[in-house]
């Protein structure tokens, strides 16, 4: 893990932001996961696959979801990369409960694997981003039988301003940040103007730091 896959995961192990992530993904900011039920799943890290593109960084569960945060730094040189990838990573988790329990037995249930992704960059994200787009079928009863799979993915270059107010953490600092990084007049006029930008924890000073080109 590199330097700036450190940085983010300190940043993304709080579990207050763990839970702002996806509440926002899922649940467009409502407080529906809950920060105080959260732990972390530190146990499963050996079933991390190891890839360029994209990478694992914090696991937690609140003992009814396993939620699962992945980043990716650079756009994947492969379009399809990061769904490949999230896909043998869910795959292997759900394994992973089947071996704890010593065998699936009838009425055994899985905890569902939630996953979201987190591009830390102000360009539009370029790789895919479902399933059904890197098929090819002509025949419309064939396409149902395709699993619907959407990567769920926050990209600042897709946030709109009012986005960021569904955010309850330095998440939202953090990623409206990195948005405008690459207009140096927006920013500042931002940073200045905004007071919540004066008093960032050190983590999240440190984010904008590797992440916004600080």
């Amino acid at each position: 893990m590199d330097g700036k896959n450190i940085v983010s995961q300190k940043f993304m192990n709080d579990k207050a932001i763990f839970a702002d992530l996806f509440n926002f993904l899922y649940h467009n900011g409502e407080r529906v996961v809950k920060s105080e039920e959260l732990f972390p799943l530190s146990e499963i890290s050996e079933y991390e696959i190891t890839s360029n593109e994209i990478k694992l960084i914090s696991v937690m569960s609140n003992k009814k979801e396993i939620f699962a945060v992945f980043e990716v730094n650079d756009q994947p040189q492969i379009y399809s990369a990061s769904i490949h990838y999230l896909l043998m990573e869910m795959v292997n988790y759900y394994i992973a409960q089947i071996e704890k329990t010593a065998g699936f037995q009838k009425g055994d249930k899985l905890y569902p694997v939630v996953p979201a992704v987190i591009y830390w960059k102000p360009d539009k994200w370029n790789g895919a981003k479902s399933f059904d787009e890197m098929f090819d079928v002509s025949n419309e009863a064939y396409r149902r039988s395709i699993p619907q799979y959407d990567l769920k993915l926050v990209s600042p270059y897709d946030l709109k301003d009012e986005d960021f107010s569904k955010f309850h953490t330095e998440l939202g600092i953090v990623l409206e940040f990195i948005k405008y990084s690459g207009d140096k007049s927006t920013l500042k006029e931002l940073v200045q103007s905004e007071p919540k930008y004066k008093n960032l924890s050190t983590n999240a000073a440190e984010m904008l730091r590797v992440f916004g080109d600080m």
